[in-house]
């Protein structure tokens, strides 16, 4: 029993050694990234980066004397103190989730020379959440198309001079139907329109030498056009297609990479993998074209029209024609104003757009920074502070790309709105108090009363130093709505949407008589216009006020109170009310009797 205990904690312990080695142990590392070598020994990977990493972060050019050339799997994940990374042209690929979860990565630089990126490479960093870097629902990282969001639907064209397609870039775009490649490409990678069910068609122009494994699973494709130029076709790449013509120059097929019937050149690696897979094939010398012209209109969201001639026969697609949608033109711009926690921007809709990119410039920058992408011809921006001047921009933006800026800048200072503290009832008005907003030079005050019907500025209050107003032009029993503006250097604080909470206006109740009766002491007072209930309160000597009753219906103006006591003074006041929401002020004196019974 004692050795097989022994044997047990050799092996517990030798278990927690191994768990307390780091995943990068056994890669190489130069004090910042840690490397192993690819299965060729020819180049290295980069799989990890030291704990706490931080700032700008510069992928290096080599390793060892050996170039380095990959970013691996999660090899930056959660490094959430990296804001920007450059990477350059030594770089040729990009791993799955190589920097996820990097949460203040904003700033991306990526060399035109990298051939492959995975689509989950940046996920969850700040480029890839912020809104302003999607474009239409796409997202770019440099030149290299990322991510398309699934919402995507009709024709889609990618823009000429884009120097990759991200792994799965458009995996489970259910409405995407036609796809415009750019001939900048060289590789339809691996899951790129994976699930795209209403995909009908492909155009695969001349240059793209790969398309990669499980391409274009789901789709449901009736015509497609292979490139002379096409090389390899990966494993599974496509689902059932009812027949497709490859050109001779494609000489290297995955396992069950097509379906259906092939056409081809007589003696290519068409027809031997066709006869291997015991698919139908037919030399492309004796099979006559059969042609239809297909036309995919140009929707408003969409970037293009296409059409082409089709085969009805091989599937192969000839004079493919692309009508582009125009970039939109300029922004007009309409309202610039303050508003209860920012500033408000209102444009004219452009013809063509699918979205508006919104600039800003700062009093003391030089540099306009986009702070946000709007759906609407309007924006809100929240991020800005009290006494700061901002410059506005904004510029129609489509699948087509980016239209001219507004060459009009509107200006505003940012004045925060004043906020009001109190609104309540006095003896002679309505008295209403408000916080300082720094740097104001006046205060507006507006009204808004049930009887007028509209908004009325009441009262101008210079300099920065009185923060209450009571208003005396006020009758009982109406109602009342109060909003404030600060006033800074020309430019006016925005204000309460509705104005604050609405007060009804309820005079002091003016008691006529206090008297000592066998029944008690009563007392009377008179009616106030608008009140539903009256409450009288007691005090004795110099104490505090206290309620002793609550008189419902505003024509009740008497009360005797039974629980006086005979020999003892009292003093009375009372409080209007209405709704038990609103309530008068009150004769802070009272009138003052002695019990006599």
């Amino acid at each position: 029993m004692k050795k097989i205990m022994s044997l047990f904690l050799v092996l517990l312990l030798f278990s927690s050694a191994i768990l307390c080695v780091p995943v990068n142990a056994a890669a190489e590392n130069d004090g910042t990234f840690y490397y192993e070598l690819s299965l060729d020994k020819s180049y290295y990977i980069i799989v990890d980066a030291i704990p706490g990493i931080k700032g700008t972060v510069k992928i290096p050019k080599e390793f060892g004397g050996l170039p380095v050339k990959e970013i691996g799997y999660r090899a930056f994940w959660d490094c959430t103190k990296i804001t920007s990374v450059k990477i350059y042209s030594n770089i040729k690929k990009i791993g799955e989730y190589a920097f996820g979860a990097c949460s203040k990565l904003s700033k991306i630089s990526i060399s035109d020379y990298v051939e492959y990126i995975h689509s989950t490479a940046f996920n969850n960093t700040a480029y890839y959440k912020d809104k302003a870097n999607w474009v239409s629902d796409v997202l770019y990282v440099s030149k290299h198309f990322l991510k398309a969001d699934t919402c995507i639907s009709g024709n889609y064209q990618i823009k000429e001079d884009t120097k990759s397609i991200a792994e799965g870039a458009f995996r489970g775009c259910k409405s995407l139907k036609a796809v415009v490649l750019p001939n900048s490409i060289k590789d339809i990678h691996a899951f790129t329109f994976y699930g795209c069910s209403k995909l009908s068609h492909i155009y695969i122009p001349e240059g793209v030498e790969s398309i990669g494994e499980e391409a274009f699973v789901g789709c449901k494709l009736t015509g497609i056009h292979l490139p002379s130029t096409l090389k390899r076709i990966g494993s599974c790449a496509m689902s059932v297609v009812p027949a497709m013509y490859i050109p001779a120059n494609t000489c290297e097929f995955g396992v069950q990479a097509l379906s259906g019937k092939i056409y081809g050149e007589v003696g290519s690696a068409a027809q031997s993998f066709a006869e291997e897979d015991g698919l139908s094939f037919t030399p492309i010398t004796e099979h006559t074209h059969s042609i239809e012209t297909v036309k995919h209109s140009v929707a408003s969201v969409n970037t293009c029209g296409i059409t082409y001639d089709r085969c009805t026969v091989c599937g192969d697609i000839f004079s493919y024609k692309v009508t582009a949608q125009k970039k939109p033109s300029k922004v007009t711009m309409k309202k610039i104003e303050n508003t209860q926690n920012g500033i408000s921007l209102t444009w004219k809709a452009v013809s063509g757009a699918d979205a508006y990119r919104v600039y800003r410039m700062a009093s003391g920058e030089d540099e306009w920074t986009v702070i946000g992408v709007a759906d609407n011809v309007f924006y809100y921006d929240v991020s800005v502070k009290n006494n700061v001047k901002y410059k506005y921009t904004v510029r129609a933006i489509n699948e087509a790309g980016v239209g001219a800026s507004n060459g009009e800048r509107l200006t505003i200072k940012f004045v925060s709105m004043p906020k009001i503290k109190n609104v309540a009832n006095t003896a002679s008005g309505i008295k209403i108090s408000w916080q300082k907003v720094g740097y104001a030079d006046r205060y507006y005050i507006y009204r808004f009363s049930e009887t007028v019907g509209k908004w009325e500025k009441i009262k101008r209050i210079d300099g920065n130093k009185t923060f209450s107003y009571v208003d005396k032009n006020v009758k009982s029993g109406t109602k009342y709505y109060y909003k404030i503006k600060a006033y800074n250097d020309s430019y006016l604080s925005g204000d309460v949407g509705g104005g604050a909470p609405g007060i009804v206006r309820l005079s002091n109740p003016k008691l006529s008589s206090v008297t000592s009766t066998k029944s008690g002491v009563k007392l009377t007072w008179k009616k106030v216009t608008g009140a539903d209930a009256y409450i009288v309160y007691r005090k004795t000597g110099s104490g505090e006020w206290v309620k002793l009753k609550t008189i419902e219906g505003g024509s009740k103006v008497s009360y005797t109170d039974k629980t006086a006591k005979k020999g003892k003074t009292y003093t009375y006041t009372v409080v209007a009310s209405k709704y038990d929401t609103y309530k008068s002020s009150y004769d802070k004196t009272g009138l003052k009797i002695k019990d006599k019974y």
